[in-house]
Protein backbone atom coordinates (compact mmCIF):
# COMPACT_ATOMS: atom_id res chain seq x y z
CA UNK A 1 0.00 0.00 0.00
CA UNK A 2 1.12 3.54 -0.68
CA UNK A 3 3.10 5.41 1.96
CA UNK A 4 1.29 8.23 3.80
CA UNK A 5 3.42 11.14 5.07
CA UNK A 6 2.63 14.23 7.12
CA UNK A 7 1.98 17.45 5.22
CA UNK A 8 4.90 19.26 6.84
CA UNK A 9 7.38 16.36 6.95
CA UNK A 10 10.75 17.50 5.58
CA UNK A 11 12.75 14.34 6.32
CA UNK A 12 10.81 11.58 4.63
CA UNK A 13 12.22 8.09 4.47
CA UNK A 14 10.75 6.91 1.17
CA UNK A 15 9.89 3.24 1.57
CA UNK A 16 7.54 2.32 -1.29
CA UNK A 17 8.94 4.55 -4.03
CA UNK A 18 9.24 8.26 -4.82
CA UNK A 19 5.45 8.83 -4.82
CA UNK A 20 3.69 9.29 -1.48
CA UNK A 21 0.28 10.37 -0.18
CA UNK A 22 -0.30 13.58 1.74
CA UNK A 23 -3.59 14.30 3.53
CA UNK A 24 -4.65 17.88 2.85
CA UNK A 25 -8.43 17.84 2.95
CA UNK A 26 -8.35 14.58 0.98
CA UNK A 27 -5.36 12.50 -0.05
CA UNK A 28 -3.19 13.85 -2.85
CA UNK A 29 -0.08 12.53 -4.58
CA UNK A 30 3.33 14.08 -4.02
CA UNK A 31 6.74 13.01 -5.25
CA UNK A 32 10.22 12.92 -3.74
CA UNK A 33 12.30 16.07 -4.11
CA UNK A 34 16.00 16.51 -3.43
CA UNK A 35 15.93 20.17 -2.46
CA UNK A 36 14.71 19.72 1.13
CA UNK A 37 14.39 15.96 1.71
CA UNK A 38 10.62 16.07 1.47
CA UNK A 39 8.00 15.88 -1.24
CA UNK A 40 6.29 18.25 -3.66
CA UNK A 41 3.58 18.14 -6.31
CA UNK A 42 4.52 16.20 -9.48
CA UNK A 43 5.39 17.87 -12.79
CA UNK A 44 2.93 18.20 -15.70
CA UNK A 45 4.02 15.06 -17.58
CA UNK A 46 3.07 12.93 -14.58
CA UNK A 47 -0.30 14.69 -14.22
CA UNK A 48 -1.01 14.01 -17.90
CA UNK A 49 -0.25 10.30 -17.46
CA UNK A 50 -2.40 10.19 -14.31
CA UNK A 51 -5.32 11.87 -16.11
CA UNK A 52 -5.19 9.34 -18.95
CA UNK A 53 -5.34 6.41 -16.52
CA UNK A 54 -7.45 8.01 -13.76
CA UNK A 55 -9.43 10.82 -15.45
CA UNK A 56 -11.45 11.89 -12.39
CA UNK A 57 -8.73 11.76 -9.73
CA UNK A 58 -7.46 15.01 -8.20
CA UNK A 59 -7.58 14.04 -4.53
CA UNK A 60 -9.62 11.41 -2.87
CA UNK A 61 -10.02 8.87 -0.15
CA UNK A 62 -7.06 6.89 1.13
CA UNK A 63 -8.17 3.89 -0.95
CA UNK A 64 -8.55 5.86 -4.19
CA UNK A 65 -5.29 7.74 -3.76
CA UNK A 66 -3.42 4.53 -2.84
CA UNK A 67 -4.39 2.94 -6.16
CA UNK A 68 -3.02 5.94 -8.08
CA UNK A 69 0.13 6.18 -5.95
CA UNK A 70 0.89 2.46 -6.29
CA UNK A 71 0.39 2.73 -10.06
CA UNK A 72 2.85 5.66 -10.26
CA UNK A 73 5.45 3.79 -8.18
CA UNK A 74 5.03 0.77 -10.49
CA UNK A 75 5.80 3.05 -13.46
CA UNK A 76 9.06 4.03 -11.75
CA UNK A 77 9.96 0.35 -11.35
CA UNK A 78 9.18 -0.32 -15.03
CA UNK A 79 11.22 2.70 -16.19
CA UNK A 80 8.26 4.69 -17.55
CA UNK A 81 8.83 7.39 -14.92
CA UNK A 82 12.41 8.45 -14.31
CA UNK A 83 14.37 11.20 -12.63
CA UNK A 84 15.45 13.78 -15.20
CA UNK A 85 17.44 16.84 -14.06
CA UNK A 86 16.38 16.43 -10.42
CA UNK A 87 12.65 16.00 -11.31
CA UNK A 88 10.57 12.88 -11.79
CA UNK A 89 9.18 12.84 -15.36
CA UNK A 90 6.83 10.52 -17.23
CA UNK A 91 8.81 9.27 -20.24
CA UNK A 92 6.38 6.56 -21.34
Amino acid sequence: MAQVVNYSNMNIEFEEGPFVLVNSGGYRIEVQTECHGGSCLPVCSIYKAMKLRFPHFIKGTLGEASIVCDWLNSKVKSGEIAKMDHCWEYIG
